[in-house]
């Protein structure tokens, strides 16, 4: 009884450790995506918005001719954050 209680202990213990990163990527691709971000600087804001699309990207301005614009506060690392000046991108953030 007492070695049966110490197995299933193991098990249960061991389970989790090991199994835990079966099936998980080395990297989810964010800091990838990230590096090509930069890429929707300097576009017309129409079309950094369907070049987001095109990469499976959410998009929203967060910041228009210098002002604030409404946006939650929830982290989407699938979502591109827009400045945008005069109709051309200025910066690109994720969230």
């Amino acid at each position: 009884m007492k070695y049966g209680f110490i197995l299933i202990l193991a098990l249960a213990l061991g389970f989790p450790v090991t199994g835990c990163r079966e099936g998980v990527p080395e990297s989810d691709g964010v800091e990838e995506k990230a590096e090509r971000d930069e890429d929707m600087i300097g576009l017309p804001l129409s079309e950094a918005e369907k070049l987001a699309t095109k990469r499976g990207l959410l998009s929203r301005v967060t910041m228009l001719d210098g002002k604030p614009q409404a946006a939650t506060r929830d982290y989407l690392p699938h979502r591109v954050n827009f400045v945008v000046k005069e109709g051309r991108v200025l910066g690109v953030s994720r969230g």
